[in-house]
């Protein structure tokens, strides 16, 4: 760790508790977060990072002056159904934010600390903790919790950690707590970083990308690509290797099925040359919640095709449906798509840029 701090500047530490990884390579959003929290604050703030290995590991650490290196991350073949495992990941995320707040109350190193990837963990951790003298902000992608179990107890709690925050940043648009707040969307539009992917020409295709888990229902996707014989890649880690496996049975020739790890570079590659990205979410489990995989969409004229809840609640334009038995219906070859990407290019414009969220998130900061 090291203390080279300016005086004059106020001091911010960016938390990801979590560390969700495949092989040390870190999977999901958070490393894409983090290198754009980093950039919108780094013109006012010294910036220190707390991460496990694969997100310390894969980031510049030049542009941090100060580092901790979380002892536990989550490794993606961890992530099941399995009772001990689920319990030993709890206790590896509370052990996680233990050691962040206990090296706040030590040194008072910070002005902020901002969790910006955060779980139920997260929330359970603070209902029982206060953290004086420390402006505490956590970044928020949904509203409340979904799942049925226990939502009225779940609810209560979140309803109670928000009114501790110093700041709440909601990347959902209408973000209903009683708290002091701002919205800023998962991403931010790069033209740099993205025009380079585009493709003027797409191809007569639909993916499914990313991390492949319980919430997105695979099964109802091939079954409904089977009868509509459109070509359809599904690519990226599988949790559950049987599920996958038994997956593998149902391939047909135009519907590929692949468990790999996407590197970033693949992972946009694969996005934007496709034609569609179909998100087969539970939509329960998506319910007032954004989606980062909607808004790269959007930055790639992909056009998404998911839930029309999911569409409404993230405000972007697409195909949507209503169950997804109702994929095997559509003519993916025949549909008009331009009024749908001009609509999300003035999406885009509107809301995505990054002078008018990084004003708002300053003022929001320090007032």
């Amino acid at each position: 760790m090291e203390r080279q701090f300016s005086k004059n500047m106020r001091k911010i530490l960016l938390v990801d508790y979590m560390g969700h990884c495949f092989q040390n390579q870190p999977t999901g959003h958070s490393l894409k977060v983090l290198n754009e929290y980093k950039r919108l604050v780094c013109d006012k703030f010294e910036i220190g990072i707390a991460a496990p290995k694969s997100i310390i590991s894969n980031t510049n650490l030049s542009d941090y002056i100060y580092k901790i290196q979380l002892p536990f991350q989550i490794d993606v073949d961890e992530c099941n159904n399995k009772f001990f495992n689920i319990k030993l990941m709890q206790i590896k995320k509370i052990v996680n934010l233990c050691i962040v707040l206990i090296n706040q109350h030590k040194t008072k190193e910070f002005d902020y600390i901002w969790f910006y990837n955060v779980d139920f963990m997260f929330f359970l951790t603070f209902f029982f903790v206060n953290l004086n003298r420390c402006k505490l902000v956590c970044t928020i992608y949904r509203c409340g919790f979904s799942s049925k179990k226990h939502k009225r107890r779940n609810d209560y709690i979140f309803r109670k950690v928000i009114k501790k925050m110093y700041l709440v940043v909601h990347t959902i648009d209408i973000f209903i707590g009683d708290c002091r707040k701002v919205f800023v969307p998962d991403y931010l539009y790069d033209n740099m970083k993205y025009e380079k992917y585009k493709c003027i020409e797409k191809k007569e295709k639909a993916v499914c990308l990313g991390t492949i888990g319980q919430n997105k229902n695979i099964e109802s996707l091939i079954d409904s690509f089977s009868h509509n014989n459109y070509e359809l890649d599904i690519v990226g880690k599988f949790r559950n290797k049987e599920r996958y496996e038994f997956l593998k049975t149902l391939q047909l020739s135009h519907i590929k099925i692949e468990d790999t790890y996407l590197p970033e570079d693949k992972y946009y590659s694969l996005l934007a040359e496709a034609k569609y990205a179909i998100l087969p979410y539970d939509k329960n489990e998506y319910f007032k919640r954004t989606s980062g995989v909607l808004q790269e969409c959007l930055f790639l004229d992909t056009i998404p095709v998911t839930f029309k809840s999911i569409l409404d609640d993230n405000n972007i334009s697409g195909i949507g449906i209503d169950t997804i038995q109702d994929l095997e219906k559509i003519d993916f070859k025949h549909i008009d798509v331009s009024g749908i990407r001009k609509r999300n290019r003035m999406i885009l414009t509107e809301k995505y840029g990054w002078e008018k969220n990084k004003e708002r998130l300053y003022k929001a900061l320090v007032e």
